[in-house]
């Protein structure tokens, strides 16, 4: 064995003889042979060897080759060639005195170090490379090196020296006018800024980075810069501009075809619909962005998504499903040892036992996500786990701990510079100065909240639809100031609150009318839209196909909603990004002032009563207006306020039953009418003595209820009273001062054509979802023909088209529409009024004759009156504040002031009577003058009341007049 062992070596010798002989007979020629040779020699002797033995090569040439081999990015199964790369140069470079080779290596030793977690040793190395590359005037190098001191600085938590160098490294690079390291310094100062939670500075800073990288063709780093804006902007609670920054990374993701960043982007994104109340959009974002990072592999992204995922699903208030998807992410997040991912599923699975009612287990989760929070100065989630620990102890009776971790939230918020944190840290603040008894503290916060939240609103750059859900998603401190100022017997004020809150998008629209977001698009843009529009119109007219077929096929039917709800999912996507990329249209809104006193006196006549509620949880306040005198002498109205002992789950239960009630023709309805009556209004019944013209501004589930029928004693509301409704008296002001800009004449849609080959040859009783023929529509709109003489145009069959609709509705004065109407519960916006398909509109869209309530609100109409003679068009969703968003609100999003709708699915001849009559009533016929919209309904309601055959209320209250009954 040693005889085997001996001859090994002996072989082994002769072999480096042979080969250095061979080296020396056969020297390297050039440069980059020789640092090839160099790095293929593993013992430093043989190495040293061939330096000796070609000293014509052993030059600063060598070294800057060395240095070209060490430029990044280094494949990983390189990474030990650019060590030994790394330790040859810096042998060479400190032989021949070339202290840009030393620093080099240095900095390629130091990354080494990094990566192997070795941040003290790191940091070692790369001041001395520092202190060389000053002394020897390298500045490239000096900037690289406060760079990467930076970046090792924010690793072992030390930010003030961070900044220093950050700063450094950026004054460097404004002198020699690097573009690139430019780029680089400005990110890291936005990173420690957010750290830091400085989040308008970051702003600054990756605004400017991401321009940058952009200039200089770095598309990766563009790219991070863009999502780091993002969350930025996200933090400080400006939605809109976190959107359109990430929205710019997803193309460069795709480019890169870098597939986890592209799952990141839109994970965020997700995020940001969810905070704006489009909970559809964001699980459909959400659940791309789980599909790509589970391609990946990448557990801890997806516990992360889980985390999103449940968060949107606390929003939609689904909190079992939020539980579910917070637990899935948290069990993913311990997996892997993710702390980000960790906390993130903490607070989602303690926001969902919160809104569980289970307080223990909240408290419990949401104090360790602040502990986590804390160790990893995350200062958002810091602030997130405080206000919400806060709402925690107030729900379980401890007042001076919840205002503890409130002032806490209100005092990072601020430090941050997060708006949407900071609103909801003075609202609990002040909920629990209530609870206290330390009112005017109490009052002082609730304020400031409500200046936070209008401000965000303000800036936000998106559609009506948006901007309405967003407030409606954020009305507590309204509802909270209002029970306050009313427990301190401040009425005048508390009306003038309950008026702030209420329809605000729509008195934008109103004021200042509607953002022309046609003239704003970039050709490429207008190319979008209408593919967008005519894959939702192809998916529109499919379904309506296959739903009107005489068999219809269950699975196909399924099959063409799912492709239709991806095409609105589609185009709603397309609308916010729109908006958010043209942030200009913001600047054209009005901002209509709450009404006054002297304009609440124009309106009420000595017959006339405004009435307005405000439904908050544990009681509903009613507002009544009316004209005071004083010894024969007209005074400024006179404001009452009444409690109203119901709480709002309860209210919401007996008005819909009652509204069932008369929707199903049931027979036992008087005693639920009787009760909300004496509920609602019985306690105001003084004031409303002798008032013929009651205007109503409900709230909440009372959108819903037909107070006409409410019975006191044995007359119905509507013998004694008309009644008509408005989104709020601010907005009913603004109605009545479009009076002057109005259309001519009537124009009016009856019985349209739909698909022949599908439409069942047979009479119904009620407007509901099967599109069949309407002869008695057809009937009305010829009547009303009649009545309005020359000034009518009148379409039935085939004319009846949406195109014909969209080309002559901006020149009518009234608008009527017999026809189909079909309510979308889930999505209020996609409620429609069923047309012909005819065919194209003038710019040459498809359409597929339904008109939906999106495509109202796009409309500029100039009709005084709107009536949708259909089933259900009065409701849609109620948005809190805003009131019924749904076909009524995109009417008068659209301009038209009045709106007359109706509550259920109604029959078909007893509609045309009420309809043929409230025109005739209009136009005065058999009288000198015609009556008022409100009086001219309430008229033909009690020519039906008076017959046998439709005296049940079924038949007469189903439609209501929304707006300005004048």
């Amino acid at each position: 064995m040693l005889r085997s062992k001996t001859a090994l070596w002996m072989l082994a010798g002769l072999w480096l003889a042979m080969t250095l002989t061979v080296q020396a007979q056969q020297p390297p020629k050039t440069v980059q042979e020789f640092a090839s040779a160099l790095l293929a020699i593993a013992p430093d002797a043989e190495r040293d060897a061939l330096l000796e033995a070609n000293p014509q090569l052993v030059t600063k040439q060598l070294c800057d080759e060395l240095i070209a081999r060490l430029k990044p990015p280094i494949p990983r199964n390189k990474q030990a060639e650019a060590l030994l790369a790394s330790n040859v140069l810096l042998r060479l470079s400190e032989r021949l005195g070339y202290d840009k080779g030393k620093i080099e290596a240095l900095k390629h030793l130091g990354s080494h170090h990094r990566e192997r977690g070795e941040r003290q040793t790191t940091l070692k190395i790369w001041q001395q490379a520092l202190a060389l590359a000053e002394a020897a005037g390298e500045s490239p190098l000096v900037i690289a090196m406060h760079y990467n001191l930076c970046a090792v600085w924010q690793e072992l938590g030390n930010l003030d020296e961070a900044m220093q160098h950050c700063q450094a490294s950026l004054t460097k690079a404004e002198v020699s006018g690097t573009k690139s390291n430019l780029a680089f310094a400005n990110n890291a100062l936005g990173g420690i800024a957010v750290r830091r939670g400085e989040n308008e500075k970051a702003v600054a800073y990756f605004l400017k980075s991401s321009a940058q990288f952009n200039e200089v063709g770095n598309k990766l780093n563009e790219l991070f810069s863009l999502q780091n804006l993002g969350l930025s902007y996200y933090a400080l609670g400006n939605f809109t501009a976190a959107l359109r920054a990430y929205s710019c990374s997803l193309p460069l993701a795709e480019t890169l075809d870098n597939q986890a960043n592209l799952a990141k982007g839109l994970a965020r994104i997700s995020s940001i619909h969810a905070s704006l109340g489009n909970t559809k959009l964001a699980l459909e974002t959400a659940q791309r962005s789980l599909v790509l990072y589970e391609k990946l592999g990448l557990k801890a992204e997806i516990g992360k998504t889980f985390a999103t995922i449940s968060h949107t699903h606390a929003v939609a208030a689904d909190y079992e499903q939020a539980l579910e998807y917070g637990l899935k992410g948290l069990k993913l997040a311990q997996e892997t040892n993710d702390e980000t991912a960790t906390r993130n599923s903490l607070i989602s699975v303690a926001t969902a036992y919160l809104y569980l009612k289970k307080l223990p287990e909240s408290e419990d989760y949401f104090q360790r996500a602040l502990v986590l929070s804390e160790q990893q100065q995350q200062h958002d989630s810091i602030t997130n786990c405080l206000l919400n620990l806060s709402k925690v102890y107030l729900k379980q009776g401890k007042d001076a701990e919840s205002l503890k971790y409130a002032d806490l939230a209100i005092r990072h918020s601020r430090q941050t510079g997060n708006q949407g944190y900071l609103w909801m840290s003075l609202q609990h603040s002040a909920s629990a100065l209530v609870a206290l008894k330390q009112e005017e503290q109490a009052r002082t916060r609730f304020e400031e909240a409500l200046a936070v939240l209008e401000a965000l609103r303000e800036n936000l750059a998106a559609g009506e639809n948006v901007r309405a859900d967003f407030l409606a998603h954020r009305i507590e401190p309204y509802q909270n100031l209002t029970s306050l100022l009313m427990s301190q017997g401040k009425t005048a004020e508390a009306f003038q609150l309950a008026e702030r809150a209420k329809a605000r998008v729509l008195l934008d629209a109103m004021s200042a009318g509607q953002a022309d977001i046609s003239k704003a698009m970039t050709d490429d843009e207008r190319r979008q839209q209408r593919r967008l529009r005519d894959e939702l119109t192809n998916a529109n007219s499919r379904l309506s196909r296959a739903a009107q077929a005489a068999k219809p096929n269950p699975q196909q039917l399924a099959d063409l909603k799912v492709a239709l709800e991806k095409a609105r999912l589609d185009y709603e996507s397309f609308q916010t990004r729109l908006y958010a990329a043209h942030p200009e249209l913001r600047a054209q809104r009005g901002e209509a002032p709450i009404i006054k006193s002297e304009e609440l006196a124009a309106m009420v006549g000595d017959k006339t009563a405004l009435l307005e509620f405000v439904v908050v949880g544990q009681a509903t306040y009613l507002f009544v207006i009316t004209r005071a005198t004083f010894n024969g002498s007209k005074a400024a109205p006179e404001i009452r306020a009444y409690t109203l002992p119901i709480k709002q789950e309860e209210l919401a239960k007996q008005s819909n039953e009652f509204r069932q009630q008369l929707a199903n023709l049931d027979l036992g309805f008087r005693a639920s009418a009787k009760r909300l009556y004496e509920l609602l209004l019985k306690p105001a019944a003084a004031q409303l003595a002798g008032k013929t013209q009651l205007v109503i501004v409900p709230d909440a589930a009372l959108w819903e209820l037909p107070f006409q029928a409410l019975i006191a004693g044995d007359r119905y509301l509507i013998e004694n009273a008309a009644v008509s409704y408005a989104p709020s008296l601010t907005a009913l002001r603004e109605m009545q001062a479009q009076r002057k800009q109005r259309g001519t004449g009537l124009l009016a849609f009856g019985n349209p054509a739909f698909n022949t080959e599908t439409v069942e040859r047979a009479s119904i009783a009620k407007r509901d979802e099967k599109l069949t023929p309407l002869p008695e529509a057809e009937t009305e709109v010829k009547a009303l023909a009649q009545l309005h003489g020359s000034t009518s145009r009148v379409f039935i069959g085939t004319e009846a088209s949406e195109a014909r609709l969209k080309s002559e509705a901006s020149s009518a004065g009234i608008l009527h529409f017999a026809t189909h109407g079909i309510l979308n519960d889930a999505a209020p916006l996609y409620s429609h009024l069923a047309l012909a398909a005819g065919d194209k509109a003038e710019d040459g869209q498809k359409e597929d004759g339904l008109l939906e309530a999106w495509e109202l609100l796009q409309m500029n109409l100039n009709a005084d009156l709107a009536v949708l003679s259909a089933c259900e068009t009065a409701r849609g969703k109620i948005g809190a504040g805003e009131g019924v968003i749904g076909l009524s609100w995109a009417m008068f999003v659209a301009g038209v002031p009045t709106t007359v709708v109706s509550q259920w699915k109604v029959e078909s001849s007893s509609t045309r009577d009420l309809m043929v009559g409230f025109h005739r009533n209009l136009k005065g016929v058999g009288s000198k003058t015609g009556a008022t919209k409100a009086e001219s309904l309430r008229q033909s309601a009690l020519s039906l009341l008076k017959k046998p055959a439709t005296n049940h209320p079924f038949y007469w209250a189903g439609f209501v007049l929304i707006g300005d009954g004048q």
